[in-house]
């Protein structure tokens, strides 16, 4: 898992600003209701395209090669280490997105 530079950080909010909640009580459970809501929304591929920023690794390798269980665990740990908070913090005092 590898920490973000701003602009793919930027880019992750990209991704999964529609699947953000608006309000959580702390890190883990706002994480917990994007990596919910962006598994059960309507474009999956929001989902291939976040994980691949966070790990690297292409489409085709989280799509064929990663157990759907492990993906979620490492989409959570990306976000986690991202400090997805943070960054929806960051990003509404910009007004960005």
């Amino acid at each position: 898992m590898k920490k973000l530079s701003i602009d793919d950080a930027l880019q992750l909010y990209g991704i999964i600003g529609d699947y953000i909640p608006e309000d959580a009580s702390d890190g883990v459970d706002f994480i917990g209701t994007i990596v919910h809501n962006i598994r059960n929304g309507s474009r999956p591929q929001d989902y291939v395209k976040a994980l691949s920023l966070l790990t690297g690794h292409t489409s085709e390798e989280i799509t064929t090669g990663i157990d759907p269980h492990v993906s979620v665990e490492l989409f959570f740990e990306g976000l986690l280490i991202n400090q997805a908070k943070s960054l929806k913090d960051f990003c509404d005092r910009l007004n960005y997105g």
